[in-house]
């Protein structure tokens, strides 16, 4: 799982931790300056909900986009497989692409995803996308000026997948404008250290 730390225990022992959620909230506790959570009340409120939407929500579509249909089922087979090394020889990758696939794909139902419900999450999304797109002609980031928790939540599940927008997927062609597309290249990971000064809401562009 994705991110993947390794972080002391109560006890002292390196432990493999992993959740965005949690770890940001632990590091929110052991660190200061560069705060993902808005101090005030009414975003950091606002920063949990679309975090919380994003985690559980998001991830239908992510999900869908990659083992629903076909062209990216065919895809997401052939690139998942290199997270692990991509020297391998071409035999063993397409085995262990078919393999993961055949256990993803049997996994869409625990996400919700089936014919029916298929264009619904779909339909979703695309609201999603066009909200979102809005909103980035104002704001690089969710909360404003600075990326909050809730920037990462979503950002991890729109490249998570070969059908993000940014590999231009099946959730690609949802996405309604070129806002989307470029922040899912960068998004929060381009959050420069003289930005910290900044305030979360900032002015409005």
């Amino acid at each position: 799982m994705l991110p993947t730390f390794y972080l002391l225990d109560d006890e002292g022992q390196l432990q493999a931790v992993t959740d965005s959620t949690p770890l940001i909230r632990r590091f929110e506790r052991e660190h200061t300056g560069g705060s993902l959570i808005p101090t005030d009340p009414a975003l950091a409120f606002l920063n949990d909900l679309i975090e919380d939407y994003a985690d559980e929500w998001l991830t239908k579509a992510m999900f869908h986009y990659r083992w629903a249909c076909p062209a990216d089922i065919a895809k997401a087979a052939a690139i998942l497989p290199c997270w692990r090394g991509y020297s391998i020889p071409d035999a063993t990758l397409s085995q262990a692409g078919d393999a993961f696939a055949e256990r993803q794909i049997g996994r869409l139902r625990y996400v919700g995803s089936n014919a029916v419900t298929g264009p619904v999450i779909e339909a979703s999304y695309r609201r999603f996308l066009i909200a979102f797109e809005d909103h980035l002609r104002n704001f690089p980031y969710l909360m404003g000026e600075r990326p909050g928790s809730s920037d990462f939540a979503v950002f991890g599940q729109l490249t998570s997948s070969p059908s993000s927008t940014r590999r231009r997927g099946a959730g690609a062609r949802d996405c309604p404008s070129c806002h989307c597309v470029d922040w899912d290249d960068g998004g929060p990971v381009r959050f420069g250290t003289q930005r910290h000064r900044l305030d979360f809401a900032g002015p409005r562009r």
